[in-house]
């Protein structure tokens, strides 16, 4: 019996296993800022630390950094991830935990609107209607009502749409190696 995975369980298995690291990571960072230590001072203990783990794991499987220079479409996307990651993390510390993973769920149908925008992808009526469901849905879940309206709740929206503006270079890469 040939117990390799298809590719599309694969990308499940890795899709799922990259969502239970992003759920494990928020938690650890919320608990180190509560136990005092800043939000920032917290990524940068994690991205130090991840640093390590990804230059072992590069280096075992036999990659080599040969040149650090990126391109504009990698610079981009590396600030808007910044940036995304910054907000997010501002916010979740000060909103409850579940409202702003809720709220960031609205990226995938952020992106798909950035797919169809601005680089012209067909997205069907239907496909726009499952959009709007989508938005109130999170809207739906979230609740938000003029008194328990937080402005942190903005920091999460606005990681959420560089999240999506991080997507696009990346789209348009894709897009252009396909034609």
């Amino acid at each position: 019996m040939n117990r390799r995975l298809s590719p599309n369980a694969q990308g499940v298995a890795l899709m799922t296993g990259g969502s239970l690291a992003y759920v494990i990571n928020d938690g650890l960072v919320r608990e180190a800022t509560e136990r005092g230590l800043d939000v920032y001072q917290s990524l940068f203990l994690r991205g130090c630390l991840m640093s390590v783990v990804l230059a072992v794991w590069a280096h075992r499987a036999g990659h080599r950094v040969r040149d650090l220079r990126a391109d504009a479409p990698a610079r981009l996307r590396v600030s808007a991830e910044v940036v995304a990651t910054a907000c997010f993390f501002a916010g979740i510390v000060r909103l409850e935990f579940a409202n702003a993973q809720t709220i960031l769920m609205l990226v995938p149908f952020a992106v798909t609107l950035v797919a169809s925008r601005r680089l012209g992808e067909q997205v069907s009526a239907q496909r726009y209607g499952l959009i709007a469901f989508g938005f109130i849905g999170v809207v739906a879940v979230v609740r938000p009502t003029p008194g328990d309206f937080s402005p942190w709740a903005l920091l999460i929206v606005g990681a959420g749409v560089a999240s999506a503006r991080a997507d696009a270079p990346a789209m348009n890469q894709a897009s252009s190696h396909s034609s």
